[in-house]
């Protein structure tokens, strides 16, 4: 295993390297317009949200048999 000298020689050395590159697109986002036209997911909601939980009726252990099935847990 190597030494925390070495670790730290080749950290400094790579971020010699990528740390310019890292700053430099760290500027270009942060210099850029903000995104107005985010995307937004659909509302794919079913059912009333006030209904009861239909999975609250099971314990863990049926919940893992009703995802998993044949599958098993191993």
């Amino acid at each position: 295993m190597p030494s925390v000298g070495v670790f730290c020689l080749r950290w400094r050395t790579g971020f010699k390297v990528a740390g310019p590159l890292v700053e430099d697109g760290l500027r270009a986002v942060l210099a850029s317009p903000p995104v107005e036209n985010r995307y937004t997911l659909p509302d794919l909601r079913v059912g009333d949200p006030n209904d009861p939980d239909p999975l609250e009726q099971y314990s863990w252990p049926e919940l893992r048999e009703l995802i998993h099935g044949d599958r098993g847990t191993g």
